[in-house]
């Protein structure tokens, strides 16, 4: 009975695992279809919950959002979400909105990430970092890696910290090359 009882909580935790990669790839997939580019996406503790696609004044599209949110609980309905990608130059390509802000906001452009206005530069593994604690609970960072540039928009929330921010950028230079 206990190796049943194992064995049923082993499938239901590989295919919890399994899904989380099958998402990230997605992800990649329909990102390298938009904007041309395969880029890392990093894994957190929050889930993903929406990622947008943005286009520039011409119709092309230019960067893409990830955003990770600490609840999927209360999703925008579809007539709210079709109002905002009007009034947006934006369009979801995976998941939902929702009326929480998210947690991390990892942002990819097509052509580097510009400059943050006021950031410090550090360093993080070995790689220039544009770094600025915007507010007490809010860290933004900048850094390219290739052809295109990330920048996250990581909240503090609880006991977050600047370090578990600092770690998405990590992540990010290690395993985006």
């Amino acid at each position: 009975m206990r190796k049943n009882l194992l064995l049923v909580m082993l499938f239901i935790l590989l295919v919890g695992c399994k899904q989380g990669s099958v998402d990230s790839e997605d992800i990649k997939d329909r990102i390298n279809e938009e904007l041309g580019i395969s880029p890392y996406i990093p894994k957190t503790d929050f889930p993903i919950g929406t990622v947008i696609l943005s286009y520039d004044v011409n119709g092309n599209p230019w960067s893409v959002d990830i955003e990770y949110v600490a609840s999927k609980e209360e999703p925008l309905d579809d007539e709210a979400v079709k109002q905002w990608e009007e009034n947006e130059l934006k369009k979801i390509i995976y998941g939902d909105l929702y009326y929480d802000e998210s947690v991390i906001q990892v942002s990819i452009y097509k052509e580097g990430s510009g400059t943050l206005a006021d950031a410090e530069l550090i360093e993080i593994d070995d790689r220039e970092v544009q770094y600025q604690l915007v507010q007490e609970d809010l860290v933004v960072m900048a850094v390219d890696v290739e052809d295109y540039g990330y920048s996250i928009r990581y909240h503090l929330p609880g006991s977050e910290s600047e370090e578990d921010a600092k770690s998405i950028v990590e992540d990010i230079i290690r395993n985006a090359q």
